[in-house]
């Protein structure tokens, strides 16, 4: 979490195009399934236009890949692995995370 009083956050996505399980075992009737591979990158920068003693602007820059997923209209998810390429400001010693989410719907 960044605390500032001005920002900037830029995303960049270049998708690997659809795949389907189910169109390639020729099952589409009993499996519905969309696949997304994806690359990005992001970049964020914040400031604080009263800065107090010691606080700095702070900026982070992150690329990684990632992997959207929907089955039968009723079964969603991401998966993404970041990788930290730049940072100021921060004590954050990750230079990775992994993130991943999900939604059903019935």
């Amino acid at each position: 979490v960044v605390l500032a009083d001005r920002g900037l956050v830029l995303s960049s996505e270049l998708s690997l195009g659809t795949l389907s399980l189910g169109t390639a075992l020729k099952h589409r009737e009993v499996l519905s399934d969309t696949h997304l591979p994806f690359a990005f990158i992001d970049y964020g920068f914040g400031s604080s236009i009263s800065s107090l003693p010691g606080e700095e602007d702070r900026s982070l820059a992150a690329a990684g890949i990632g992997w959207r997923f929907q089955v039968n209209e009723v079964f969603s998810g991401t998966a993404t692995y970041g990788w930290q390429i730049h940072e100021s400001g921060f004590e954050d010693e990750d230079d990775g995370r992994f993130q991943i989410g999900a939604s059903v719907r019935w």
